[in-house]
């Protein structure tokens, strides 16, 4: 199964932000979108899940991707997770398959989304209400519940902003590991070029609107490119894990 964007432009208004944008994005891989701030990454990942205008095409193997579909195919995490609920944990993990919370949930339901806390360790958490966690601790709830609409899409903005460095692992490893096992689609837009380097199969890299370059980390993350989009000068090597390594040393003059 394969993500098609066609000739895609999106924006606020009359104020275009995405233009001309045409990429390919495979199933059962991790494909991480960079750029700087401003560049229309987070723009890019609301068109392709129906949030905000835009033309162009966008297809799944081939067959339209209608607005008006996008809520049983695709999931979207936005940037800030910072709503606030008296819902329990395991209540909004189980919103990712329910539309509503009846007086019972089927037993099995309740084992598979206690069993998706436990992916990102945090099914200690489960009778907790939303408004008394951490924020990076909603972020990976948000997470979980849209691994748990089982979507053919994921869509995640900056999913480890808010996270320490051992969760910012567990969950890289565990959305690229589920796409990989369930063949969906999985796009995450990230400013870490470390991380994307460790732990994308593609990525896309995004300058002023319009896709600069795509491939994978090596084919992309130049020391020559990172500097003409990033205005950065960096130091980018191999490491003995086999990723790359890549050291910012200072901006361009």
């Amino acid at each position: 199964m394969t993500l098609t964007i066609d000739n895609l432009e999106a924006g606020y208004g009359s104020v275009p932000v995405i233009t001309g944008a045409s990429a390919s994005v495979p199933s059962g891989e991790l494909t991480v979108l960079i750029g700087p701030n401003g560049t229309g990454k987070s723009t890019l990942l609301k068109a392709l899940a129906g949030l905000v205008q835009s033309t162009g095409r966008i297809s799944i193997h081939g067959a339209d991707l209608p607005i008006g579909k996008r809520r049983d195919t695709v999931a979207y995490m936005p940037q800030d997770t910072g709503a606030s609920s008296s819902l329990t944990v395991l209540e909004v993990v189980l919103l990712g398959r329910l539309r509503s919370l009846g007086l019972t949930v089927p037993e099995t339901l309740s084992r598979d989304a206690s069993r998706m806390l436990r992916r990102f360790g945090i099914d200690d958490l489960q009778d907790r209400t939303l408004d008394a966690l951490s924020g990076g601790q909603r972020q990976l709830v948000f997470l979980a519940q849209s691994l748990f609409r089982a979507p053919r899409v994921l869509l995640l903005d900056e999913p480890t902003a808010a996270l320490d460095l051992r969760h910012q692992l567990v969950v890289l490893n565990a959305v690229r590991d589920h796409a990989r096992a369930h063949g969906i689609v999985a796009i995450a837009a990230m400013h870490d070029l470390a991380l994307a380097a460790q732990f994308a199969n593609r990525i896309i890299c995004l300058s002023s609107g319009t896709i600069a370059a795509e491939g994978t980390s090596r084919e992309v993350l130049t020391e020559d490119r990172v500097r003409s989009v990033y205005g950065v000068e960096t130091a980018i090597a191999d490491t003995p894990a086999g990723f790359l390594s890549i050291t910012p040393l200072r901006p361009c003059a």
